[in-house]
This record gives C-alpha cells, sequence and structure tokens, in this order.
C-alpha cells in the first residue's frame, strides 16, 4: 500500500489532510496518519524482516512466483487490518476530532486463506517486527498480539520473535506464568499484569478468550494506553464458546461446591436453582425449547441465577477447574450465564429419552485491526454468514503432487454409537494397522488422524500399547507438547515393520501443528462431525441472535442448508488441516505441494464434490467402494462401465434397487452432482414418459486441470 492509497484510506473530504507519518502532540491527534508510520517505511522494515528471518532459518527470499505474491499481498492485508485499528483509535479516543465525527470504525476480520506452508505465519511475525522497529521512535504504542492454538506454539513463537527484538516480546499461558504455582516448562516467564508494556505479546486462543484477556488486548508506552493495532489469530480460534451441558456434569459439579467450604452461599443457593430447572426440564415433548416457549418459568429461573454474573463467580470457577479438571464447571457456569442473556436452549433427543442444555456466547470480541490466517477460512462455511469477514485474494494453491485414496470406512452409521458396540474399536483398530501396512512403505513416516476413542482405547490387542508414546506423560524419550491442559506427543514413535508412526485425533493437537512436515503418508480417518445442537448454537452465535431469534424461534427443528454449509465447512476444514501436515504443505515457486500420499475414508461424495476447492489439481483413487452405501455403488457403476449412457432403468437392474430408492438418496447430497462432475459423468431428469439417464461429459469439455478421466485400474481400483 502506497502513501497515496493509505491517505485515500484514511481521509475523506470533509477532514483537513494531513502529512501522512507526521507526529503531532498526543492533545493534536485528529486523523489515523497521525498515529500511523509511512507505509513505505514500515513496507521496507517488514521487507528486511521476511529477509532476516528467512536468513536464521536458512531459507533465501524468494525472488518471483508463488511465495513473492503471497508476501506482497499479506502486507497489503496486514497494513489493511493496522490502517482500520488507527481509525478506531480516532474515533475512540479522540471523538472531538473532525475525523471522528464523520467516519465510524470497521471491526472487519481480515483473512489470508493461502495454502498450509504458504508462509502465513512468518509474514505475520515479519510485521509485527516491523512495526515495533518503526514504532520504537514514535510516541505511540503499536502493539501486536498473535494468538495460538497451542502453548508449544506460543514457546516456539516466542523464541523465534525473541531473537530477532530482545526484550520487547513477551509470551503468556500457563506454562509461563511466572506467578503460578503449576510446573514451569519454558524459561520465559512473565506477569499477566506485565503484558501491556511489550509491544509484541504471543498468548494461546484460550487465554485471550478468558476472563484475563483483556491483558492481552491493550499496550502501552509511557502514560498512553492503546488497544492493540494488529491480532494476528494463527488459525481460527471458536469465535462462538457452545456449552453443552448434560445432568450428569451437572450432578458433579454440584456436589463438588455443596462439599466445598470456600464455596459462598450465594453459588450454592444458585446451583441449587439451576439444578432444579434442569431436573424439571429434563423430558419433555419439544424435541426443542427455548425461553419462548415458557417465559415465566425462564424468567423465574433467570433471576435466581443472577450470582452467575458475578466477577467471584468466574473467579472461582476458574480456581475449581484447575482444581478438578474432570468436572464441567465450564459448562454449568457457561450455560448459566447463557440462560441470563437468554441465549441458551434445550435439545431433547427423542426415543433415548435424555437431553442438553446448551448454551452459547461470543468468546472471540470482534475488534478492529483482526487478522485471521487460517488456510480453510475459504471453506469452512462461516464466511457466508459472517459479512465482516474479508478475504485477501491470494494466489491459488494445487495439490498435481498429492495422490489422494479413498478408502471406505469399516464403521457404520453413528461412530460413536458403532465404538459402544463390543469388539468394534479392534475392528477398527485391525483396519488402522492394515492401511499404514498397505499404503505406506517400509522406511516412510506416516501420520494417522483417527477418533480420540480409538487413541485412548484401553486392552486392544497390537494396538493399546503402541499407543503409550502418544499418552504417557512421563516418558523422558519423547517430546512433549502442551495443547492447554493436555499433553502430546509429537515424535514418530511406533515402529510398525519398518514404517514410523504418529498418531492424533480429531479436536487434538495438530491444526496450524508444523511438527510432522517429514510424514510421507497421511492416513485421515473418517469425518469429524460435530453434534447438530453444537451446529445450531453456533449458528445463532454467529447471527448476533439470542435462542428467542432467528431461527430457533422460527424452524428450529428443520435441518437447513446454511446449517448443513456450516456442518460441512467444519468436516472439510478438519479434513484439510489435518491431510496437509505432511511433506504436501512444502509449496514450491509455483505454488504445488510436495509430493504426499492422503488416505481418507470419510465421505465419499463429499470428498468428490468438494475436491475442486479443497484439493485443487489433485487425483482421486477410489478402492473398493462401500457397497452399504447406495451412492458410492452408484459411483463405482459409473466408473467401471464403458457405457456412455446409462438409464435409471439399467441402473435399477444393475443395483437390484428401485429408483426412488436412489434417487431419495441423490435429493438429500447436496454434493453429489459436483461429485457425478469430478468423476466425467451428469444426470439428467427425465420428462414426461421418458426415463431420466446418467450421461458421460464429452471428454474435449472436461478440464485437464481439475478433473481427469476415469479409468478402471488393474484390481477394484478407480483412478479420476
Amino acid at each position: 500500500m502506497s502513501d497515496e492509497q493509505y491517505q485515500v484510506r484514511c481521509s475523506t473530504s470533509k477532514a483537513e489532510p494531513f502529512e501522512v507519518g507526521r507526529t503531532r502532540t498526543r492533545s493534536e491527534i485528529a486523523h489515523p496518519s497521525d498515529i500511523a508510520p509511512s507505509p513505505g517505511e514500515l513496507k521496507a522494515a517488514y521487507q528486511s524482516a521476511v529477509e532476516e528471518i528467512g536468513r536464521r532459518r536458512g531459507i533465501p527470499p524468494p525472488q518471483s512466483g508463488y511465495a513473492t505474491e503471497v508476501q506482497e499481498q499479506a502486507y497489503s492485508t496486514f497494513y489493511g487490518a493496522f490502517a482500520d485499528a488507527c481509525v478506531a483509535i480516532v474515533c475512540n479516543h479522540y471523538p472531538s476530532s473532525g475525523y471522528a465525527k464523520d467516519h465510524k470504525p470497521r471491526r472487519d476480520m481480515h483473512v489470508i486463506a493461502s495454502a498450509p506452508g504458504s508462509g502465513k505465519s512468518t509474514l505475520a511475525k515479519a510485521f509485527a517486527i516491523a512495526l515495533a522497529r518503526v514504532g520504537e521512535s514514535r510516541p505511540y504504542p503499536l502493539g501486536c498480539v498473535f494468538l495460538v492454538h497451542h502453548i508449544a506454539t506460543a514457546e516456539i513463537v516466542y523464541r523465534e520473535l525473541s531473537a530477532l527484538c530482545p526484550g520487547k516480546i513477551a509470551v503468556f499461558s500457563t506454562k509461563h506464568d511466572a506467578e503460578s504455582t503449576q510446573p514451569k516448562r519454558y524459561a520465559g516467564l512473565f506477569r499477566v499484569n506485565d503484558l501491556h508494556q511489550y509491544p509484541i505479546i504471543v498468548v494461546t486462543h484460550e487465554f485471550y478468550m478468558g476472563i484475563r484477556g483483556e491483558h492481552a488486548r491493550l499496550c502501552t508506552k509511557g502514560d498512553l494506553k492503546f488497544p492493540r493495532v494488529v491480532t494476528f489469530i494463527d488459525e481460527r480460534a471458536n469465535e462462538i464458546a457452545v456449552h453443552d451441558l448434560d445432568p450428569w456434569g451437572l450432578e458433579g459439579v454440584l456436589e463438588h461446591v455443596r462439599g466445598d467450604n470456600y464455596a459462598p452461599p450465594e453459588l450454592r443457593d444458585s446451583m441449587t436453582a439451576l439444578e432444579r430447572f434442569v431436573s424439571t426440564r429434563r423430558y419433555g415433548q419439544q424435541k426443542i425449547e427455548t425461553a419462548r416457549d415458557d417465559k415465566e418459568g425462564w424468567a423465574a429461573t433467570a433471576n435466581s441465577l443472577a450470582y452467575f454474573r458475578n466477577d467471584d463467580a468466574a473467579r472461582y470457577m476458574r480456581a475449581a477447574s484447575a482444581r478438578n479438571p474432570r468436572l464441567d464447571f465450564d459448562d454449568v457456569f457457561g450455560f448459566a450465564n447463557a440462560l441470563l442473556e437468554e441465549r441458551a436452549f434445550i435439545s431433547r433427543h427423542r426415543g433415548i429419552r435424555t437431553a442438553h442444555f446448551v448454551g452459547y456466547e461470543r468468546a472471540l470480541p470482534r475488534i478492529a485491526g483482526m487478522v485471521l490466517l487460517d488456510a480453510t477460512a475459504d471453506i469452512d462455511g462461516v464466511t457466508a454468514i459472517c459479512p465482516w469477514r474479508k478475504h485477501a485474494e491470494t494466489p491459488k494453491e494445487r495439490y498435481d503432487r498429492l495422490e489422494v485414496v479413498h478408502v471406505p470406512s469399516v464403521a457404520r452409521g453413528n461412530i460413536h454409537r458403532w465404538f459402544r458396540e463390543p469388539g468394534n474399536i479392534q475392528v477398527y483398530a485391525d483396519r488402522l494397522r492394515d492401511l499404514i501396512l498397505r499404503y505406506a512403505d517400509a522406511g516412510q513416516k506416516v501420520l494417522v488422524v483417527c477418533p480420540k476413542a480409538v487413541v485412548f482405547a484401553q486392552n486392544v490387542d497390537s494396538w493399546s500399547k503402541h499407543m503409550e508414546p502418544f499418552l504417557n506423560r512421563t516418558a523422558p524419550e519423547y517430546t512433549v507438547v502442551s495443547t492447554g491442559e493436555t499433553e502430546f506427543r509429537e515424535n514418530f514413535a511406533w515402529s510398525l515393520d519398518g514404517r514410523q508412526v504418529v498418531l492424533t485425533w480429531f479436536g487434538g493437537y495438530g491444526i496450524g501443528a508444523n511438527v510432522w512436515r517429514e510424514a510421507d503418508v497421511v492416513i485421515v480417518c473418517d469425518d469429524f462431525y460435530l453434534p447438530q445442537r453444537t451446529v445450531k448454537a453456533t449458528f445463532q452465535g454467529l447471527r448476533g441472535h439470542k435462542a428467542t431469534e432467528g431461527y430457533l424461534a422460527e424452524t428450529p427443528e428443520d435441518w437447513t442448508d446454511e446449517l448443513a454449509t456450516l456442518m460441512d465447512g467444519h468436516i472439510l476444514r478438519w479434513m484439510k488441516q489435518m491431510a496437509l501436515r505432511g511433506k504436501a504443505r512444502e509449496m514450491d515457486e509455483n505454488g504445488i505441494c510436495g509430493p504426499q500420499r492422503l488416505v481418507i475414508t470419510g465421505d465419499l461424495i463429499r470428498l468428490l464434490g468438494h475436491r475442486p476447492e479443497v484439493f485443487p489439481g489433485a487425483k482421486i483413487k477410489v478402492e473398493h467402494p462401500n457397497y452399504n452405501q447406495l451412492l458410492d455403488r452408484l459411483i463405482a457403476l459409473l466408473l467401471s462401465t464403458e457405457e456412455s449412457e446409462l438409464s435409471t432403468k439399467e441402473i435399477e437392474a444393475k443395483l437390484d434397487r428401485k429408483w426412488s430408492d436412489i434417487s431419495g438418496n441423490l435429493k438429500r447430497q447436496k454434493a453429489f452432482e459436483a461429485a457425478l462432475e469430478a468423476i466425467g459423468w451428469s444426470y439428467h431428469r427425465g420428462k414426461g414418459q421418458k426415463r431420466g439417464c446418467f450421461r458421460r461429459i464429452e471428454t474435449e469439455k472436461i478440464s485437464t486441470q481439475e478433473q481427469s478421466v476415469a479409468e478402471q485400474g488393474p484390481s477394484s481400483e478407480y483412478d479420476f
């Protein structure tokens, strides 16, 4: 961004023009350019920092191509967020200025969704360093903050930044708290009350969105205190906190509070009122219940829960959670507060006589100057709901060297219920061993991503003992990665017939991690579904609606297209993020990924339908289609036939099922048409007495870059 472009961004015809970068006295601040350094000065410092980071890593700076384009677009995005923050500071801190009277602050979230391994995080570090260095000679506090998922990541970021800007960086987590009595693993120790003194700080998502998060949002210089001008969010944070309380969880917390001599009487009374509300509404006819259904009853309960708004309640929850991390303090206290704000509902499950009490709240504050660094922000389904997300036009990556193999899952139906059946975890574990041995060669490194229940299962033959390195906190020979209150072993610690294997699980350590970049093969097992109640709560929160408004007020039991998009976005995000933890994240100068094999056992139709935006350029091989799924059988049939057209009558005969059964599945699966196109077919509905048909797309019309012709392999494998 040039000086002239900055003037256009921050001025209007009504405002007095100011010289960019000119320093005025504090009482004279009347325009964003009075605070900000010149874009040219900052750009030069940014480029210098990029080169310095590269030299320290032994990587020469890019001269052209994909990396250079990402670098340029990243700077423009970072500066845009910085300019928004400067505008907000003038409008909020100097409201009497002419500029403030003519402008309103913008709270857009600027998004960089370039590929994993494209350098987003590195470039953000360079911008923060540049701003700290340029800001040394200016009188105003120009602070940045990095939000990262894991404590170990915070330590890594802190160490690299400290080497570049000694004395100007702070990091804070439970392992970096100088005042904590807990064991401290890292040398960098800081007091939470001192964070505002440092131009750059690094904290976890959890801390920033917690009760002490305000300490990470402000920066001081002398006696002047400003909001931090850029907030880098490294991988998407959960903007909406969902508190999913079940009655059994409430009973454990209630028992603890009643037995705690330090619990104030007001808290005990409020807990009793909450327990009464839950017990009387645990069963009911409605699948979804909100305060609209019984205004007086819900209001009476809210009046009895007023203590949960008290700061003392928040402090008690934090202390009690540290002493008893197994109890659901967060869900209990969170639901109570959500009920007070009318952001709560009851989700009942017909047939199994149970209920969940769901509350939601905005956890990530919307402030000016936020930048989201997330390779999957373009497919996560959130942007369609949040118009304040502003995506940068980054160059597109390609996955021509990513070999994707789809293998049907051994699990059937709801995977959580399937795991409860005796012997099924053993079956699942045996299948995972087979996949590792089949798709990885001796000497290769393998990352396996699977449901948590499989990793934590005990007494599973030829399996459980190999999981110990990834769970045992005391074994000194394994590197420990702290992830909030849990820890994880990152090494390829399991040797399976010459293959070096590491495991992680959905919802655990992994998104944004760079520790498995040597993996030759990544196996992603099944899809990471969220409960529908969680998706509904997230949707309401992103919309800014109370439970008595919007979707939950109109059609609470329906499953809408918007909800389906949000669910699919969550699944696709985890699929892509974990799939690209290995060698595929190494992008060359043309933005093409490194060579890697990816084995996926999730939904085939979703994978095919979304391949162009998730893995553009990748080839997909389908092995042994799942013959328990009609649509998978139909895909297999189309792939194996030599005909150019098949009528629905022929489909009925070949699959031995009525077309109405098949078409019913088609209507429910919105990605199916895209999946058909991906394999070179299209569906044409019938008219009148004429039956519909599937017709092969003419070969010359299929893009050689985005689609490939389906061919039957020598076995029951198909490339397309």
